[in-house]
């Protein structure tokens, strides 16, 4: 079975909750989290820890902001960063 989509959002991705396309509980919007369940079968679906809550919680790609706390690596950092394994 061939997947012709990918999720936008990888695992370990800093998010912050918006309002999407679907009705969501007002005291989400604005809380930050992060990404722990991203899969190729479910490309618009994102499970998601947010800070201070143990509990994984699923939402919409639409209703996830991808936070400024993962920024690019340059120079020396990303050389380094190439040099390490790859493997958790």
């Amino acid at each position: 079975m061939a997947t012709t989509e990918f999720s936008v959002l990888q695992r370990g991705t800093r998010v912050t909750i918006q309002r999407g396309s679907m009705a969501i509980d007002p005291a989400l919007v604005g809380r930050e989290g992060m990404v722990v369940d991203a899969s190729q079968y479910h490309p618009h679906r994102y499970g998601v820890v947010l800070d201070g809550e143990s509990e994984m919680r699923t939402f919409a790609a639409d209703e996830l902001r991808p936070g400024s706390e993962n920024p690019r690596l340059e120079g020396d950092d990303r050389a380094a960063a190439k040099k390490r394994l790859a493997r958790p």
